[in-house]
């Protein structure tokens, strides 16, 4: 059975409507491929995680990852200095208030602006 899991980000986003990425796996190893839909370049990504999620009691979402990740968000909703579309390694905690906005955001490795990389 094919698992292929595609997005698209829509509203403020600085990459509305030109990259969209595809997630062929599910559990497991992953990659994930970020498009440029203006000029057909398409960059792959271990995107194996792994990462846990924890309701807080206060209404936020926390998000800790570790290894490799493609995280995402909205220009509105994202932290100052973090790229919309980023690909990361070592570890990434963030927290999401309940509307979605992230509050705080540590990265304990490299990140790669994907928006950038895909211009490029």
């Amino acid at each position: 059975m094919d698992q292929r899991r595609s997005a698209s980000a829509f509203g403020d986003s600085a990459w509305s409507g030109v990259t969209r990425y595809a997630l062929p796996g599910a559990t497991g190893q992953a990659t994930a491929i970020a498009i440029n839909d203006d000029t057909g370049k398409q960059l792959a990504f271990n995107v194996s995680g792994p990462s846990k999620t924890v309701n807080n009691h206060d209404g936020t979402t926390t998000l800790v990852s570790g290894g490799p990740n493609l995280l995402f968000t909205t220009r509105a909703n994202s932290y100052p200095n973090v790229p919309e579309l980023a690909f990361s390694t070592g570890r990434v905690e963030f927290t999401l208030s309940p509307s979605g906005k992230t509050t705080s955001y540590s990265l304990n490795g490299s990140r790669t602006n994907v928006c950038d990389a895909l211009a490029a």
